[in-house]
C-alpha cells in the first residue's frame, strides 16, 4: 500500500503482517489503500500541523500539556490529537508516546497563544485506523508556561462527531 502527499507523519502497511505502522514526517496525512482488486481509495485526511518552531514565530506564549484520550473504557492511542482555538490549529501530536515512569501512553501537546491566559482550547481526535473524527467533550483554559505532570495526564473524552 502506498499513500502520502508530501507529508509527515506517514503510514505504511506491512502486507504480510496486516499491520499499519506510523512513520514521522509531519504534515497532512492522506492514506491510499490498494485493494487486492487493484482499486485504490483515500481514507481520512489529518490536517497539517505546523511545527513548534513555526508556531513560535506566530505566537508569543506556549504551554505543554499531557493528555490521555478515551472513548468509554478504551484509551485511544494511535490517532492524532489536535488543539484548536477559534477553529485554528494551535498544537497537535500525531500519535501518543509512552511515558517511561508509568508505562502509559500519553499525548504531549505544546499549545500556543498570543494571550498569557484565558483562551478556550478545544480538541479533535483523528482516528486514522477507523476513518473517524471525534470531538472532545472537554476544553482547557490556556495558561502560559504550564508545567505538565506526566504521571497524572488530563483525561479527554472522545465523542463521535
Amino acid at each position: 500500500m502506498k499513500y502520502i502527499q508530501h507529508t509527515l507523519p506517514y503510514y505504511s502497511l506491512q502486507p504480510r503482517l496486516g499491520t499499519l505502522y506510523q512513520r514521522w514526517l509531519m504534515a497532512p496525512v492522506l492514506l491510499f489503500f490498494t485493494l487486492a482488486t487493484g482499486h485504490s481509495y483515500a481514507a481520512l485526511r489529518v490536517p497539517t500541523i505546523p511545527s513548534n518552531a513555526q508556531f513560535a514565530t506566530q505566537y508569543e506564549y506556549n504551554s505543554e500539556y499531557i493528555f490521555q484520550v478515551s472513548q468509554g473504557n478504551t484509551l485511544l492511542e494511535t490517532g492524532a490529537l489536535i488543539a484548536y482555538v477559534d477553529g485554528k490549529i494551535r498544537g497537535g501530536q500525531t500519535a501518543s508516546v509512552e511515558f517511561p515512569g508509568t508505562g502509559e501512553n500519553v499525548y504531549k501537546l505544546r499549545i500556543f497563544s498570543n494571550s498569557a491566559e484565558g483562551e478556550s482550547v478545544t480538541f479533535k481526535y483523528y482516528d486514522v485506523f477507523n476513518d473517524r473524527i471525534f470531538d472532545i467533550n472537554e476544553t482547557v483554559a490556556f495558561e502560559a508556561d504550564e508545567v505538565p505532570d506526566y504521571s497524572d495526564p488530563m483525561q479527554l473524552t472522545a465523542i463521535c462527531g
